[in-house]
Formats: structure tokens, C-alpha cells, sequence
């Protein structure tokens, strides 16, 4: 599918180079890089480390469980990630910590009713992906409650 996209809009496509855009996007995504690096090292490594000290059947629970949270983490990832360059961009304002506890507040008011039904059914997102792994349940919770306060 990818593939007959590209191939349909293939003559629109070109590839340019300036050196001050990828300044400016490298001064910007570095910081990003290094977090996602680390984001995946302990990814995988959290994993190794299960299946050296579980069963393959209690890392699968925990993979399905870390997918189904992560869902949540989508969620907020996509607010922070557009609320974060604007409020880089407001750095020098003096009311910055007012618009940052306004923009909090909306964020909560807005998040919550996701929160609320990701809780609400996430018993049903298992047993539709992984009905033989009732089990996540429990991993599904405390990755779902770690990334709410690693999203506060």
C-alpha cells in the first residue's frame, strides 16, 4: 500500500539540501534523539531482563500489557509534542508559568475522558488482541499509572 502511494506521487517528490534547515532541525532534534535512544535501550532492555529472570510466557504478559499502555502513552505523547516547541517559543515571556498552568489544566480537562475510557476498557483491548493473556491486566495498570505521572 505504501508502495503505490509513493509510486503516486512520486514526481512531486524532491529532495533539496540547506544547510541552515538542518542546522536549525538538528539544534532541535538532538535533545529529541538522545531521549529516544534511551527510550528503546531501556526497552529492550527491560525485556532482556525479564526473559532472563521469567518464563517466555510472563514476557509475552508483559509485552502485551507494555503495547496495550502504551496506547495511553500516544495519547499524551501527541499533546506534548505540539505544546511543547510553542512553549519553548514563549520562553521569554513573564506570564509563562500562568499559560503553563492553564495549558496543564486544559491538558487534564481534556485528557481525562481518554484516561476514563482507557481504563474503562482496557480489559476489552486484551481480549480482543491477546484474549489468552488475561494476565496483563495487572501490567497493563502500573504502566498506565507510571506514564499518567511521567505525563503530569
Amino acid at each position: 500500500m505504501n508502495l503505490l502511494g509513493f509510486l503516486a506521487v512520486r514526481k512531486k517528490i524532491t529532495v533539496t539540501w540547506n544547510l541552515t534547515i538542518f542546522k536549525y532541525l538538528f539544534n532541535y532534534s538532538i535533545h529529541i534523539l538522545g531521549v529516544t535512544i534511551l527510550f528503546q535501550m531501556v526497552t529492550f532492555f527491560d525485556r532482556k531482563i525479564i526473559l532472563n529472570y521469567c518464563s517466555i510466557d510472563e514476557l509475552g504478559i508483559y509485552a502485551i500489557g507494555a503495547k496495550i499502555s502504551s496506547l495511553l502513552n500516544l495519547i499524551f505523547s501527541a499533546l506534548l509534542l505540539g505544546w511543547f516547541p510553542r512553549a519553548m517559543s514563549m520562553k521569554d515571556n513573564p506570564k509563562l508559568k500562568k499559560i503553563i498552568q492553564s495549558f496543564h489544566d486544559f491538558a487534564w480537562i481534556l485528557l481525562f475522558p481518554f484516561i476514563f475510557i482507557f481504563f474503562t476498557f482496557n480489559n476489552e483491548l486484551i481480549q480482543v488482541f491477546a484474549p489468552a493473556y488475561n494476565k496483563a491486566l495487572l501490567v497493563v495498570f502500573f504502566l498506565s499509572i507510571s506514564i499518567i505521572f511521567i505525563g503530569i
